[in-house]
């Protein structure tokens, strides 16, 4: 692998990393429960989980 897709590499799973740890804070201030599309748009972020199911 290049170093120029390995620095790609590492900084999508940055991204993802942060990703997920917002969407855990949205589910966390929801008091464990999937949270809101409304908690997720405060958040920026989608209406859509990482499996692709949509949040009701």
């Amino acid at each position: 692998m290049s170093a120029r897709s390995t620095t790609f590499v590492a900084r999508v799973r940055e991204v993802v990393d942060m990703i997920d740890g917002a969407f855990a804070a949205a589910v966390a201030v929801e008091g464990g429960h999937r949270p809101s599309p409304v908690a997720l748009r405060k958040l920026g972020l989608p209406r859509t989980s990482f499996d692709g199911v949509r949040l009701r």
